[in-house]
């Protein structure tokens, strides 16, 4: 009889510490999981490729503004989110939302990191041959509207010169495909052609720059990989480098000063992983039939359909050119951007995500960076820890 008693005092010991273990499992899952926000995952990605190329961390305050006050409140799940999970984790929207995130708080910091490459001469030393028009050719359909339209409806832009004279606008496309190998002067190390273009229409007078047909190194190799030989691509290889340069070199010749960039265009979108955040953010403001007709759809930077739009491929390069050329075109930041589809018929919206191949125009404007806080010197301290940042200032934006 006490054997039977001792047994079953000891099966009632194991069953409370086996519910107690239960309920402590419990409370820590709560805690980490309800009641406790997720810190910030090392390895939220930013890059100017594609979005998994580089791991760069990112600190909580990376995600506020300089004033101190958070892009997103507390209670925005999209923010905690972003927030609690890996990049390979994120949704195409979420990885957009978060490069844009941190594009626009450092557009907008102190002393956002400078590109390195300023000198117009030093693009041909790389392998990059300049084609240039005035005439012969036609300003992209998918943006001529908004450019050539008399204002207010448009920005009141000239069509091109039919003589070929003066610089509203200009023509010039930067190209790699020529088969010769370069040496750097300073390094001898030697670079294979990439096959990579950019072509740009330039406005210097009225502040337009349009991104027309374009295929970064790094693309262009990824598309056709058969006809690269190897090695490195060339250090200066990034659009918003070489457009900016281009730019530079445009005013200096109209006589116009290169802070008076305003507008920059992405003409005819056909990356898919822009389009879908196109579609995504047009939704969330109840547009369920594809991108209006000009005047489009205008998102600011303040709202998280903005932010999105400019952390996508097409819109990253913008943030580059405003942000690692602030010593020359001062500083400014992104104001809004606005969604347009000249192009697609009435027929067509019915099917957009297939037809529509949709344009944007980034607005820009002067700004005026607040006062340093305690929380702008961490932001900066952070930068400053890290390396790959630098090396994203001279790195390639994902143009196409």
């Amino acid at each position: 009889m006490a054997i039977v008693t001792s047994y079953k005092r000891a099966r009632s010991v194991a069953r409370l510490l086996t519910l107690l273990c239960l309920i402590g499992a419990l409370v820590i899952f709560f805690q980490h999981n309800v009641f406790v926000r997720p810190s910030v995952k090392d390895h939220v990605r930013r890059s100017t490729q594609q979005p998994a190329d580089l791991d760069l961390a990112i600190k909580e305050d990376d995600w506020t503004t300089s004033n101190n006050t958070a892009v997103y409140s507390e209670d925005d799940n999209t923010f905690r989110r972003i927030h609690s999970r890996a990049a390979d984790e994120l949704t195409p929207w979420e990885r957009a939302l978060g490069n844009g995130c941190n594009y626009m708080n450092n557009l907008e910091s102190a002393n956002p990191t400078q590109t390195q490459w300023t000198d117009w001469n030093v693009i041909k030393d790389y392998g990059w041959f300049r084609t240039e028009r005035t005439v012969r050719y036609d300003i992209p359909a998918s943006v001529a509207g908004a450019v050539l339209s008399p204002k207010p409806k448009g920005l009141g832009a000239p069509a091109p010169n039919p003589e070929g004279t003066g610089y509203d606008p200009i023509w010039v496309m930067w190209d790699q495909t020529l088969q010769t190998t370069v040496k750097d002067l300073k390094t001898g190390k030697s670079y294979n052609p990439s096959g990579g273009f950019y072509q740009t229409e330039f406005y210097p007078s009225y502040g337009i720059i349009i991104a027309d047909n374009n295929l970064s190194p790094k693309g262009h190799i990824a598309s056709y990989p058969s006809r690269w030989k190897g090695g490195d691509i060339v250090p200066l290889a990034a659009w918003s480098d070489i457009v900016f340069l281009e730019w530079q070199n445009i005013c200096t010749l109209a006589g116009q000063h290169v802070s008076n960039l305003q507008y920059i265009f992405r003409s005819y979108i056909v990356n898919e992983a822009t389009q879908e955040v196109i579609w995504q953010a047009l939704k969330n403001v109840g547009i369920t039939d594809g991108p209006p007709k000009w005047p489009g759809k205008e998102f600011d930077m303040s709202t998280n359909e903005g932010k999105a739009i400019l952390g996508t491929a097409n819109g990253n390069g913008v943030a580059w050119i405003v942000m690692s050329h602030r010593a020359q075109l001062g500083t400014k930041t992104v104001k809004s951007v606005v969604v347009f589809d000249d192009q697609i018929s009435d027929t067509d919206r019915a099917h957009y995500t297939v037809w529509s191949k949709p344009a944007l125009m980034f607005k820009l404007e002067d700004y005026t960076v607040p006062p340093e806080t305690e929380a702008g010197r961490k932001r900066a301290v952070a930068n400053e820890k890290r390396d790959s940042w630098a090396e994203l200032a001279g790195g390639v934006e994902d143009v196409a």
